[in-house]
């Protein structure tokens, strides 16, 4: 399940349940989280100490992996292996990424954006269907 900010607003609760709601939120706090949620997102741009999240972008590698499987389909060459790249989403870059969120065919279309969440390895098609990666790899060991 997603992470979800607690809401800086309590009306409806008389006792506060998180230092969010109970307004003891200090400078030197510091509250981050995972996958770039719209919650994560819409707190972030809010500032305070909610001051990152580190997003693996599926809108744009969701997208990747569609156009690979239309390219497969059609007979064309795809990459063997991608890594996604984690992103460290905040307040200073949060309307780019927004922007990249809300276009990923633009992202993968523009060769430079796409590097900064894609990398990809490697060709294969359907002729060369039997030579692929059969081994434990990452690019992290390289």
């Amino acid at each position: 399940m997603p992470f979800k900010p607690p809401s800086r607003a309590s009306a409806a609760s008389s006792q506060p349940r998180t230092r969010f709601e109970a307004g003891k939120e200090r400078a030197d706090q510091f509250f981050g989280g995972i996958d770039g949620e719209p919650e994560a997102v819409a707190e972030l741009k809010q500032g305070g100490v909610y001051r990152a999240s580190i997003s693996l972008a599926s809108p744009v590698f969701g997208y990747a992996m569609g156009q690979h499987a239309a390219d497969w389909l059609e007979g064309k060459s795809i990459p063997q292996a991608m890594d996604i790249l984690p992103r460290a989403l905040t307040l200073t870059n949060i309307a780019r990424y927004e922007a990249d969120f809300a276009n990923p065919a633009r992202v993968y279309r523009v060769e430079s954006d796409r590097a900064s969440y894609l990398r990809m390895y490697g060709h294969i098609c359907f002729d060369t269907r039997a030579n692929y990666i059969n081994f434990p790899w990452s690019s992290e060991l390289r």
